[in-house]
Formats: C-alpha cells, sequence, structure tokens
C-alpha cells in the first residue's frame, strides 16, 4: 500500500513538473513568433500572441508586459495598457515605468493612480525587497558564526543573544511577509461597472467608476467583489476586475 502511495506521488510530482515544462514552452514560442511580428511591425498580430502566452500560460517577460503596453496604447486601449505597466510594475521594480503609469492614468482622467503614502511605502518595499534580504541574509550569517565563535571558545551564550535572535526572527519574519499586509490591486475592465453599498443588485448605488480605474481589493467572492477606491469602499462585480 505504501509503495503504490509513493509512487502515485512521484507520479503526481512529474506530472506537475512536465505540465509546468511544457507550458513554459508554449509561452517562450509564442513569445518568439510574436518578437518576430513586433519586429516587422505588425503589432496588433503580435499582442495577439503575447497576451494568448500570458493568459494561457502565464508566461511573460519584463519587454513582452512592455510591448504589450505600447501596442495596447497605439490602439487606445488604456485599461490593458495600464494593467500590464502595472503587472510590470509590481514584478520588476522600476520608478520610470510608475512615473509612465501616473502621466497615462493621467491623460485619459482615470482615477487610482495617484502617489499617496500607501503607494509609496509599498513601491519603496518592492524596490529594495531584494537588497532587504541580502542584509538580513547576512546579520544572520555573522550570528551564526558568532554563536560558533561563542561554542568554540566555550563561551557562555548570554540572555541577549538569545533575545537578538528572536527579535531577528520576528523582524525577518515580518519583512519576508511584508507583501502580505497590502491589499490586492485591481483594474476595472469593464465600462462604468456599478459599485453599490452592498453585495445586492438591489442596493444603493455608490458610484460608476470609468474603464480602467484601480482598486484595492479587500475581499474577493465569485460573485462580488469589495473593494476601495477614492477613499470608499463599496461592492462590484468579481467579473468586471482583473487583478493586478
Amino acid at each position: 500500500m505504501k509503495k503504490t502511495i509513493f509512487l502515485f506521488l512521484f507520479i503526481l510530482i512529474n506530472l506537475c513538473g512536465a505540465n509546468n515544462s511544457t507550458g513554459k514552452e508554449s509561452g517562450n514560442i509564442l513569445l518568439q513568433k510574436g518578437d518576430s511580428l513586433f519586429t516587422k511591425k505588425k503589432y496588433i498580430e503580435a499582442g495577439e500572441l503575447y497576451e494568448k502566452a500570458f493568459t494561457t500560460y502565464r508566461f511573460f517577460t519584463p519587454q513582452m508586459l512592455l510591448k504589450l503596453a505600447f501596442i495596447n496604447e497605439g490602439l487606445h486601449n488604456n485599461s490593458s495598457a495600464l494593467y500590464y505597466l502595472a503587472f510590470y510594475r509590481k514584478n520588476f521594480p522600476d520608478l520610470s515605468v510608475e512615473e509612465k503609469i501616473v502621466k497615462l492614468a493621467g491623460e485619459k482622467s482615470i482615477s487610482g493612480y495617484s502617489s499617496n503614502y500607501y503607494t509609496t511605502l509599498r513601491n519603496t518595499y518592492f524596490n529594495f525587497y531584494q537588497e532587504l534580504i541580502y542584509v538580513l541574509s547576512g546579520i544572520a550569517i555573522l550570528w551564526f558564526l558568532r554563536m560558533i565563535y561563542l561554542f568554540l571558545t566555550k563561551k557562555q551564550i548570554t540572555f541577549l543573544h538569545s533575545a537578538f535572535f528572536m527579535t531577528f526572527l520576528i523582524i525577518s519574519g515580518l519583512i519576508v511577509n511584508y507583501d502580505r499586509f497590502f491589499k490586492s490591486e485591481a483594474i476595472i475592465f469593464e465600462q462604468q461597472p456599478l459599485v453599490m453599498n452592498a453585495p445586492s443588485s438591489g442596493a444603493s448605488l455608490i458610484a460608476k467608476p470609468e474603464k480602467g480605474t484601480k482598486v484595492f481589493v479587500l475581499q474577493r467572492e465569485d460573485i462580488w467583489s469589495e473593494i476601495l477606491f477614492d477613499n470608499r469602499k463599496g461592492f462590484i462585480r468579481s467579473k468586471a476586475l482583473r487583478e493586478i
């Protein structure tokens, strides 16, 4: 029985790995074909292949995301252009892209993209995330070497050493998982959807935001999602949102 279970798990793991590998390979093929079309200035056809690679295989590169934003902006599909720029900004720290997002949203009078304390804090965190990990790793290595030294020299490990270690673990855990404290972001992909004060079509209307507006998702269900925008809470149909 145990052998059967282990065999099943082994096959399942290999199948998952094979599926991921196949998806990446398929996405890369679409990317190469799209790049070829983009070079020939066949932007619409290239965009379709990029979009398929992104939505079907969740495959993307920094350059592909920027090209998708460029293509959609040229087609005046501002919501998609802002989406791909925002997705790029979330995964690849680049302040110039942040400036582009704010500029494009401002030109098209689309709300939700102005810089504030929250967005500044979030952007700073993502900008320096890798550096923070390096610093924490360095401190951990130094502390470990210190413990080895105390052990080899048979010196006492004091309460301060233990307190420092526990404090370091807590701070490290908060920093590494800090992104979980940020609200999920989404972009409205429908033209002026209804935002209600309760998850019901019979509730009172709060607003009808423009397509492309960025909101914070507080809670998402199959039909309704609770969102925060313009410092107001409301409920919107989940299908109207595309999470970043």
